[in-house]
């Protein structure tokens, strides 16, 4: 049976996993996190709180923040268009319902049309320095994306995914994730069956290793063997770059110009007690003290044509599909370019699809998008979800990671 999982924003929501610390006499202590990861609506506050979080465990913890004046200002005058109410930014960070007015990805669509307007009016006329703010914005917000579902990957080892790729790993399928973070790669590459050479479906050009700075014994090495489950993320992650080069604006169309990051590794090293500028994925990363490589993780914005070979690949997976398992993922408004893709699919007829969200109406667009009657929802959350895989054959090891 072919079966497919595809994991969307609802899959990170729920954050479970443990650090350690120790004090000045060496004494360990092991905390339990049940935190809510960033969505669209909300993204500054549930954002801010996992820093504030992670800076309780650790007097070198995160600090992700927006600071460009000009980003701060047209979020605060965007929140004032949107819900004739007037706010600070500060509060949009500390204040969840306040910051539920807002939409990341509308935001980020608004400050595209700042900079569309812009290039209309100049039409080769002499460019005013602050016309290029937009630009430095836009570029800040994408920036302050990263480094939050970068930080979040640092510091969690999330025990859901750990649980969800095992049972992956153990019953078979392939994922479409439409998740920027990598928290499902980690698990997956914990497992020794799975390596970032291939698991993404093609061949990366090379490899940025947040690993070389603690010696030869935790370098990235291939593991020579075929990764059997694969990943296919058509908006890209936090750990694919492309050479920067500030005279060209690169569109990435191939595999071969996709560099792999490999984040700081579990053995041998405490990451989450390291200083996050050492260990963690940054937007920008410097190779060999002068090659600059840079995110390629696709905008919540218009643009979104790109990685033409992934969804290529998206198509034959689905059209063979026997089951899907829908996790998370709610086809929302700004998804519309994913339906258009799904479109032209040919589903199988006896194709059956698993839900897990809580949406009251997730089963009819289900039904919409896949053509089938077959759809079911099975849980409300990712957790009751993770909950059922280890009381299956196999997975009960697993279930001592759930904590009460």
């Amino acid at each position: 049976m072919n079966k497919v999982f595809i994991l969307g924003a609802g899959a990170s929501r729920e954050l479970l996993f443990r650090t350690s610390t120790h004090d000045l006499g060496g004494v360990s202590q092991t905390l339990i996190h049940r935190l809510q990861g960033p969505l669209s609506s909300g993204f500054f506050y549930y954002a801010n709180e996992f820093m504030k979080e992670m800076n309780k465990i650790s007097p070198l913890g995160p600090n992700t923040k927006i600071s460009n004046k000009w980003l701060i200002n047209f979020i605060e005058e965007y929140y004032f268009k949107k819900n004739n109410n007037k706010v600070t930014f500060d509060e949009l960070v500390n204040d969840e319902s306040k910051s539920k007015g807002i939409n990341i990805e509308s935001l980020y669509i608004a400050v595209e049309d700042k900079l569309n307007e812009i290039e209309r009016k100049r039409s080769g006329k002499y460019v005013e320095a602050e016309e290029f703010d937009p630009w430095f914005g836009r570029k800040d917000l994408l920036k302050y994306i990263h480094e939050v579902f970068s930080t979040i990957a640092f510091y969690c080892y999330s025990i859901y995914h750990r649980i969800l790729a095992n049972y992956i790993i153990n019953q078979g399928g392939s994922v479409i994730c439409f998740n920027w973070d990598i928290l499902l790669e980690e698990e997956m590459y914990d497992t020794q069956k799975w390596d970032y050479k291939d698991g993404y479906g093609f061949d990366p050009a090379g490899f940025i290793d947040k690993n070389e700075s603690l010696g030869e014994k935790y370098k990235y090495k291939e593991r020579g063997f075929s990764s059997e489950n694969i990943i296919l993320k058509p908006h890209g992650s936090i750990n694919w770059y492309q050479e920067y080069d500030p005279m060209e604006d690169k569109s990435v169309d191939t595999p071969k110009e996709i560099f792999i990051g490999i984040p700081l590794t579990r053995k041998g090293a405490f990451r989450g007690g390291t200083v996050p500028g050492q260990g963690r994925l940054s937007f920008s990363e410097i190779q060999n003290k002068k090659q600059i490589y840079e995110s390629v993780i696709v905008p919540p914005g218009r643009k979104r044509g790109r990685f033409a070979f992934i969804w290529n690949d998206i198509k034959n997976l689905l059209t063979n599909a026997d089951s899907i398992i829908s996790i998370g993922f709610s086809f929302n408004d700004f998804d519309f370019h994913i339906v258009n893709e799904f479109k032209d699919m040919k589903f199988k007829e006896s194709l059956a699809v698993d839900i897990v969200n809580p949406s009251f109406d997730i089963i009819e667009k289900h039904k919409v998008i896949f053509r089938t009657d077959r759809v079911t929802k099975t849980f409300n959350s990712f957790s009751g979800y993770c909950k059922w895989i280890v009381t299956q054959e196999g997975t009960e090891k697993f279930s001592k990671l759930l904590i009460g």
